[in-house]
């Protein structure tokens, strides 16, 4: 092969590489006007991969478009041939919180919730594509501000909230853009299962007016700009979600 032949390939890797790089950033500053769906998943459902899917070819369609899919993998396949090294009880419980919320009578997978206000199956690209013409009408008008600092393997976030509804606490997420796994047991043997915008850690902040600092470690072998920041508010008691902020960790 020609030298001039691989610099030309070299210089096309590099661009793909910053392209997919530049694709993954999510730039939904202190936004009442947004889509945020919470996605419950797991590695060992053999109906999730469709969903997985769906949402990440929604967050590339609307990715400029205050459109955000966060994916939490719950624990509750774990027994069933294949651990997923993403789940997390917390997960589990997060969509437990929802459960009750819904007036659901168990939990599944894949769920999508919508800005807290409404869930169905994650893999219904007709009724995600109307959620989001429906969601984006809807504002509010509390404020949320969100910081992110690095030190080492240790991000500190600074959330700062103004006019919140009654009952509002702030969730801040730190969110591992991209994952691929090859699923070696259970439902999904054989199959490469790529991820987008995995929660590796959540909080809840009892919000007030006010600032209040969150600490996370990344997980091993992650640097921050695999990683991102998104923070929300939520009504406690209604899981309606009135403002999303996102910020990347350099």
């Amino acid at each position: 092969m020609k030298r001039s032949t691989i610099v030309g390939l070299l210089a096309f890797t590099l661009i793909m590489i910053e392209s997919l790089f530049v694709d993954a950033q999510y730039n939904i500053n202190n936004s009442n006007n947004f889509t945020l769906f919470e996605l419950f998943t797991s590695e060992g459902c053999s109906s999730c991969p469709a969903a997985d899917k769906t949402l990440a070819d929604i967050q590339q369609q609307y990715k400029n478009k205050n459109v955000l899919i966060l994916a939490y993998h719950v624990d509750y396949w774990n027994s069933l041939g294949w651990k997923d090294a993403f789940s997390t009880e917390s997960n589990t419980q997060r969509q437990e919180y929802y459960s009750q919320i819904f007036k659901l009578n168990s939990n599944y997978t894949p769920q999508v919730v919508v800005n807290g206000r409404k869930q169905f199956i994650g893999s219904d690209r007709p009724k995600i594509l109307n959620a989001i013409s429906e969601q984006n009408t809807d504002i509010t008008h509390c404020r949320l501000e969100v910081n992110a600092v690095i030190k080492r393997n240790n991000v500190s976030v600074t959330t700062k909230t103004a006019n919140l509804p009654a009952g509002s606490i702030v969730i801040v997420c730190l969110v591992q853009k991209q994952a691929t796994t090859k699923v070696k047991a259970g439902e999904n043997t054989g199959r490469m299962l790529q991820h987008t915008n995995v929660v590796r850690d959540f909080v809840s902040v009892n919000a007030g007016n006010n600032i209040q600092t969150t600490n996370f470690v990344l997980p091993n072998g992650l640097s921050g700009h695999e990683m991102f920041i998104a923070a929300f508010i939520q009504n406690k008691r209604t899981g309606v979600i009135t403002a999303l902020n996102t910020k990347e960790i350099n």
